[in-house]
């Protein structure tokens, strides 16, 4: 739809002039934040990324209990995906409103576990 309107829109990662897709970013750029985490997948029973090969993090391998039922973590955190999130959580950059919580939504639209559920539930930051 931006494409439409704004035919060259500038990727509010890179700041290239480039059709972007409903996240705001140039497919480059979304490439780039996808590849990061190939070599990572999630842990089978909570969020926290592990190498791919593995099945639990080392909290679940120890039999750590959770509180909640499921939960989703879209990239895993660090390099330019840590960057992008203190830039938004800490430096007031709003640009990334928008990008990240597209993100997020293809995210829990591609999980099944999250196709029918009942509450969605925002972690505070303090």
């Amino acid at each position: 739809m931006l494409n439409l309107i704004f035919p060259a829109c500038r990727c509010v990662c890179c700041g290239q002039e480039a059709l972007l897709s409903a996240t705001g970013l140039c497919p480059n750029c979304k490439k780039n934040w996808e590849d990061g985490a190939k070599e990572y997948r999630t842990c089978n029973l909570c969020p926290t990324f592990i190498p791919v090969g593995e099945d639990y993090c080392i909290n679940c391998w120890e039999g750590k209990k959770h509180w909640f039922d499921s939960a989703i973590a879209v990239f895993p955190y660090h390099g330019v995906i840590r960057d992008t999130i203190h830039d938004f959580k800490y430096r007031g950059r709003v640009k990334w409103a928008k990008p990240l919580g597209r993100l997020m939504v293809e995210a829990i639209q591609k999980d099944s576990r999250f196709h029918h559920i009942d509450m969605l539930i925002p972690v505070p930051l303090h």
